[in-house]
C-alpha cells in the first residue's frame, strides 16, 4: 500500500470499528500527523516573525494558514484513535484498551492530580503500553475482527558488486 492510499484508507475507515490495520497503515499516518503539524509550527514561527521576517499583512496571512493547519491536524486525531483501535484488533486485542488511558487520566482528575507528577507518569506508562502493543506483530491467523492478510514479501535484488 502506497503512502497517500493508506492515508486515504484511514480517512475512508473512520467508522469502521470492526476490522483490522497492518502496522505500516499506521506509521504512515502517523509520518502525515508529523508533517502536519511541522508545516503548522514553521507558519506559526514565520507568522511570530521569529523565522522570516515578513510584513504585517504577510504575518496575519501566516496566523490564518497556520490555524487551518492546526484544526486539520486536531480534526485528523479522531481517524488515528480508529486506526488505532483497529491495529489492536489486528494484534488480536481489543480496543478498548485505547479508552483505559482516557479513562484513568479523567479519574486522576476528579481526585484533585490534575497537576501533579502522577499524572503524567501513569499517561507517560499507558502511553508507552499503547506504543508497544500497536507496533507488535500482527496475529499471524484470522481472528473475530477479521480475516488475516500476509503481508507483501518482496524478492531481494541482485547486488552488483564492484570487485566481481
Amino acid at each position: 500500500m502506497k503512502f497517500i492510499n493508506s492515508i486515504l484508507n484511514t480517512f475512508y475507515k473512520v467508522a469502521n470499528f470492526h476490522s483490522r490495520s497492518q502496522r505500516k497503515e499506521l506509521i504512515c499516518y502517523i509520518l502525515f500527523l508529523i508533517g502536519l503539524g511541522l508545516i503548522a509550527s514553521v507558519l506559526d514561527l514565520a507568522g511570530l516573525g521569529l523565522m522570516f521576517d515578513f510584513e504585517k499583512k504577510s504575518r496575519v496571512a501566516s496566523y490564518v494558514i497556520s490555524d487551518f493547519f492546526f484544526n486539520i491536524f486536531i480534526i485528523s486525531l479522531i481517524p488515528l484513535i480508529c486506526l488505532s483501535i483497529r491495529r489492536l484488533h489486528d494484534v488480536n486485542l481489543s480496543g478498548v484498551y485505547i479508552g483505559v488511558l482516557i479513562v484513568v487520566d479523567l479519574v486522576l482528575r476528579f481526585q484533585g492530580y490534575t497537576y501533579a507528577p502522577v499524572t503524567k507518569g501513569v499517561n507517560l506508562i499507558i502511553i508507552f503500553a499503547l506504543i508497544v502493543l500497536c507496533f507488535k506483530n500482527s496475529y499471524p491467523r484470522d481472528n473475530k475482527y477479521g480475516k488475516y492478510v500476509a503481508p507483501a514479501k518482496t524478492k531481494p535484488k541482485d547486488i552488483i558488486r564492484s570487485d566481481s
